[in-house]
């Protein structure tokens, strides 16, 4: 009990010094009464240290306390889990799941998969757990194909809607599945943008989520790369030079773009896409294996490698800030570096959001905890 006392008082006083220093940041003394007004009786009693509220409560301490004052809030970050999958053949609906099932931790609000055989898509996404939205086999049977993409969404970004549950779509140009994991910054600039004249459709856009702004500024930039060509007047097809069109469309987008986005993308007629925003803030890695019977390699790419070991996928690196990976419908890999890259990762993937078995940056996640924790003990000493 004397213990548990203790630890009230600790949780009590350092609220109360989360108060002060906001108060401190923000001179006003209205913030500091409405802090203190939101304080609730509940955290000074034993039975609340260490309960799940503890942290909620904190948390909407802080909340409350800078929406009376009227200071800006900031988005909540987007933890999200992404994974693709390119087989030589056979369905790969199975191996996507428990794919996903290894990236549960990075999100728990919504999932969704999308599968193809490059003549037609195949998608099914809603709220809940992996387990839960894919738990009926008359789902698992309706996602045929040899390649997909899946995603795990977390529950503090955006709207709970299932609508913004992804893979997101866009039927032009080519038809384009896209995932993300990672916030855009500049998501307001780029929404007038996409309904302004600067687009070439005047796109619409469904919800609210950056996710869905990317993929169309996507799109458009595919759509760029493709009137330049007719313009140029070559004599060759353009369908002979879509993959052209993406990478092209790569570089143009990742100068557009500002914040974190690793995406992956199902491309008709171009292949399984990934790429990495320049500073490199959330992980993608690139995974691979034997096809059965030697029909050639196959490839995944994932936030982490955790994913890899029950599928049987061996890690081959990450893929590069400002890099593009693109897995063709024959199996081949091609890459381009589409803006120059300097590696900033978001540090909490090592501290929090990312499993300790998981290799990020060519770090061992375990190994970099553990070392935190030895050199905090040193200076605590």
């Amino acid at each position: 009990m004397q213990l548990q006392r203790q630890a009230s008082q600790k949780l009590h006083a350092v609220k109360q010094q989360g108060c002060a220093k906001m108060a401190a940041r923000v001179p006003s003394r209205r913030l500091a009464a409405t802090m203190q007004a939101y304080l609730p009786a509940a955290s000074q009693s034993s039975s609340f240290v260490g309960s799940t509220w503890s942290r909620t409560v904190s948390q909407q301490i802080l909340t409350a306390g800078r929406v009376a004052a009227g200071v800006p809030m900031r988005a909540p970050t987007r933890m999200c889990g992404i994974i693709g999958i390119f087989k030589q053949e056979g369905p790969v609906n199975v191996e996507l799941y428990e794919g996903l099932l290894m990236l549960q931790h990075r999100g728990q609000d919504s999932a969704g998969m999308v599968t193809t055989d490059w003549a037609k898509f195949w998608e099914f996404k809603d709220n809940g757990l992996v387990k839960d939205v894919f738990a009926k086999k008359s789902v698992m049977d309706k996602l045929t194909g040899h390649v997909g993409i899946g995603h795990v969404r977390y529950p503090t970004a955006g709207s709970a809607s299932a609508q913004e549950a992804q893979p997101f779509f866009v039927n032009s140009p080519l038809g384009i599945y896209l995932i993300h994991n990672g916030n855009l910054t500049n998501t307001d600039e780029l929404r007038d943008m996409l309904n302004s004249s600067s687009s070439f459709f005047n796109r619409h856009l469904k919800t609210d989520s950056d996710s869905e702004v990317l993929l169309n500024i996507f799109a458009d930039e595919i759509h760029r790369a493709h009137q330049r060509f007719v313009q140029s007047e070559a004599t060759t097809d353009p369908n002979e030079h879509k993959l052209d069109f993406v990478l092209e469309a790569g570089e143009s987008m990742m100068k557009t773009l500002q914040g974190a986005f690793s995406c992956i993308c199902l491309v008709k007629g171009v292949g399984l896409v990934a790429f990495r925003d320049p500073h490199g803030i959330r992980p993608l890695v690139l995974g691979r294996r034997q096809g059965m019977d030697g029909k050639g390699a196959e490839w995944a790419i994932a936030s982490e490698d955790c994913s890899f070991g029950p599928i049987a996928f061996e890690r081959v690196r990450d893929v590069q800030p400002g890099e593009m990976v693109i897995i063709t419908p024959d199996g081949q890999l091609v890459t381009r570096q589409c803006a120059p890259g300097q590696l900033n990762p978001c540090i909490f993937e090592y501290i929090y959001l990312s499993r300790p078995d998981s290799v990020l940056n060519d770090i061992n996640v375990y190994n970099f905890q553990l070392n935190l924790g030895t050199r905090l003990a040193r200076k605590i000493k």
